[in-house]
Formats: structure tokens, sequence, C-alpha cells
């Protein structure tokens, strides 16, 4: 049972589950409660480190797991979906040319957006008739992942300007 009068140094597995429990029952999504499952375990990290609560208790809840896919009642968040054409399109003409630019870059080569926005010159291998570009940093290089992203004629057209005007040499050079 769920009470507001436990004591931090008190709160367990049990309790713990019976929390996310609350949160199923109301609707959320797996997701959305294994990251205030997370937010709570922070809670007592914190807790921990001010010599609130024994570092037992902490430990205590590290043994409960994450919620996983397909395996509990919580109900899973809907995919994500791509913005629709059309609302791009219509955003277009009141948007900068420099982020018009930036939005067409990524529709047509599947760059992010940190990625458009820390394209430098030097990262862009311009030989041949399609060029190649290696971001600096990615989101999946922890990981030990390289990205390379290839950029097309309608690419090349967009960017090119963007690029010519810029020097080449990492000393002497800024962003996009």
């Amino acid at each position: 049972k769920l009470s507001r009068s436990t004591l931090a140094a008190e709160f367990g597995p049990r309790q713990f589950k019976a929390v996310r429990e609350s949160l199923v029952a109301e609707g959320l999504t797996r997701t959305t409660i294994n990251h205030y499952a997370a937010c709570v375990r922070r809670m007592f990290r914190w807790a921990v480190a001010e010599e609130f609560v024994p570092v037992t208790v902490l430990m205590a809840l590290k043994t409960v797991p994450g919620l996983q896919r397909g395996r509990s009642a919580a109900r899973e968040s809907s995919p994500v979906k791509p913005v629709a054409e059309a609302d791009i399109n219509a955003v277009l003409p009141h948007v900068s040319r420099q982020v018009r630019d930036m939005i067409r870059l990524q529709l047509l080569s599947g760059c992010r957006p940190d990625e458009i926005l820390s394209l430098r010159p030097r990262d862009v291998n311009r030989d041949g008739d399609g060029w190649e570009y290696v971001p600096a940093s990615h989101k999946t290089e922890h990981h030990g992942h390289e990205r390379r992203i290839y950029f097309g004629p309608r690419v090349q057209a967009i960017l090119g300007p963007w690029l010519d005007n810029r020097p080449r040499d990492p000393s002497r050079e800024s962003r996009c």
C-alpha cells in the first residue's frame, strides 16, 4: 500500500514497485514510468550522499529492474512519426534563409540538427561527384560507431554557397 508517511530510510523495493504500479494504473507509458523511477533513484542517491538515509536503501532500490517492453501491464508509447512534408513546406517561407537551408539539408541528407549546426568546411570532402561528411562528433560515437554522410547534387547545391567562402584552414575556420 502507498503511504506518504513512510520514512525514506524505510522505503524499499516493495514500496518502490507499488509506486511504479500506481503509475501503470494511471496509464502512463512504460518509458515515462522508467524515467520517473530513475529520478527516484537519483533522489535517493543524493539523500545517501547527504547522509539522510543509509546506503542500503539505495542499494535495495537499485535491485528493482526497469519495466521491459512487452513484460508489464504498462502501455507502450506510440512510435514517433516524421513531420508531414506539407507542414514543413508551410514553415519554410517564415524562417530565415539559414534556417530554411538547414531544414532542407536535413530532409535531403538525413543529418541530425546538431550535425548540420556543427558542420565545418574541413569536415566535408568535396573531391569527386559525391561529397562525404564525417562529423567531428556524433551521438553514437561512444558505441564505437563511425558516421559518414554522403551529399548528392541537391545537397551540394544548397550547401556549396555556404562552404565556398569559408576558409579550409582549421586555425582560421568558423562554423557554417
